[in-house]
């Protein structure tokens, strides 16, 4: 048996038990009460919480259960008592809920909640009873730590003000991360599993050993593509223009010039083209932990709606192993959205190509996607065309046709009645003069939209009675 602090009657109560078990692998422990002490809850994380009533004065045990990530356990009996201390006054917050200063992803963070609490009799010390694991709360109340990709945006965490009674109050703290403007594709520490990636054979498994946290993926040499991982889908990275990769990494056995590798595939994981190769001696030394983050832009590798990652033991034989844990692809920017066209119509290599013409329509590629064309039909379907409509009894010339939505193209309705001069005209959502008025649309199907426009003078109206519309695109 073993003895928690003492509680006061009707002050609620904190003591932490988070340092009364251990485990030897270094696991992530859980706690929680079987049995006892009706008016105390047991987070999992450590803390006793509640508040003692005049019944509760006196001595009490409950039986509580500690277990590991894997299903390990120990029970065991904790004594405790509650006393009565009329003359002493629990601590009591002022001023929160606390909105302390934003955090940025990836930016070691610090500030204070130093003198929010105040109690008559005692020092005050302070700790965090829930909430994200990256803040750290030392007992004078200041708050450092380091917010990873998957802490962005709102951030709130249960504090108390402690007593050296053990008496306290409690408060909120609320940060905000910001994002440094990358965005998380994947994010795995395989606590519970492989997550996003897959393992390539019997040498690629899952392990307890040389792990952050509960378990990391580890890499035997000597089996090829049995000594490797790969993310189990593809990831579509023509929105972007670059990408990145963060891991942290320690090797166990490798020799000088011994390797493991960092791939990546375009197409889906038939073939695979090495981003970087790390080599025992150079960029690591044996049993010492390395972090990773490296970046690629579309200048340097090609950005497809089909790309996927790999990390192979490329050792050559002698138990080698490589240890990977906290894999976070990222990926930022603007990529070429006329790539992320042709990924999308699955045009390669002679086909591909602003000036190409696969379907041999007569419209190459850039027209093709100019216009919201099908490279792989010569139908022609979402060509401009011309029409007349009837508006309250005039008729008017208007034309339609298909333009890319995303944003990147630009286009420009010109008019002419003779084909030699041509006048740039506005487009308005009502009639006006010198404007093209929107008759119909737009009507959006994925990337292309279609409208049709009419001329603001009616036919009886024009030189010849007809009028020549040109949509000139351009990026």
């Amino acid at each position: 048996m073993w003895a928690a602090g003492d509680a006061v009657e009707g002050q609620a109560y904190f003591y932490y038990i988070g340092d009364e078990a251990f485990d030897v692998n270094g696991d992530e422990l859980t706690f929680s009460k079987l049995a006892g002490i009706p008016w105390m809850t047991v987070t999992a994380n450590g803390w006793l919480t509640g508040t003692p009533g005049a019944g509760d004065v006196g001595t009490d045990s409950a039986s509580m259960h500690v277990e590991d990530p894997f299903g390990l356990f120990v029970d065991s009996t904790m004594s405790h008592e509650v006393i009565t201390d009329a003359g002493n006054t629990a601590p009591t917050f002022s001023g929160g809920p606390f909105n302390l200063p934003d955090a940025d992803e990836g930016v070691l963070y610090g500030d204070t909640i130093a003198g929010t609490a105040s109690d008559a009799e005692d020092a005050i010390t302070y700790a965090i009873i829930s909430g994200p694991a990256w803040l750290i709360m030392a007992p004078d109340g200041s708050v450092s730590g380091v917010p990873g990709p998957s802490d962005v945006g709102p951030n709130v965490w249960t504090v108390a003000a402690m007593a050296s009674n053990n008496g306290g109050a409690t408060d909120t703290v609320n940060i905000t991360v910001n994002g440094n403007g990358w965005t998380v594709l994947t994010d795995d520490d395989f606590e519970v599993d492989f997550g996003n990636w897959q393992s390539g054979g019997a040498n690629a498994v899952l392990t307890g050993q040389n792990a952050i946290g509960t378990q990391n993926v580890k890499l035997n040499d000597g089996l090829g593509d049995a000594s490797s991982i790969e993310l189990t889908n593809s990831e579509d990275t023509t929105p972007y223009s670059q990408v990145r990769v963060d891991f942290t990494y320690i090797a166990d056995g490798m020799d000088p010039g011994e390797n493991f590798l960092l791939q990546y595939s375009p197409d889906g994981g038939t073939s695979w083209i090495t981003l970087k190769s790390f080599v025992s001696g150079v960029d690591f030394n044996d049993m010492v932990r390395e972090y990773e983050s490296l970046i690629w832009d579309n200048t340097q590798i090609t950005f497809t709606n089909d790309m996927k990652f790999r990390f192979e033991n490329d050792a050559n034989g002698g138990n080698d192993k490589t240890f990977i844990d906290n894999i976070v692809v990222y990926a930022a920017g603007v990529g070429d959205p006329y790539v992320a066209w042709e990924n999308l119509h699955s045009l390669t290599g002679g086909d591909s190509g602003r000036a190409s013409d696969p379907d041999g329509d007569g419209f190459d590629n850039e027209h093709e996607y100019f216009f919201g064309m099908d490279p792989n039909s010569n139908v022609n379907a979402n060509q401009p065309t011309g029409s007349s409509v009837d508006d309250a009894g005039t008729l008017y010339p208007a034309v339609t046709y298909a333009y890319s939505n995303e944003g990147s193209v630009s286009y420009t309705i010109e008019t002419s009645d003779d084909l030699a001069t041509w006048t740039a005209r506005n487009v308005s959502p009502l009639p006006a003069a010198d404007e093209l008025f929107i008759v119909a649309g737009p009507v959006d199907v994925g990337r292309v939209s279609t409208i049709t426009l009419r001329y603001n003078t009616g036919y009886s109206g024009l030189p010849n009675s007809k009028i020549f519309f040109r949509i000139v695109a351009s990026e």
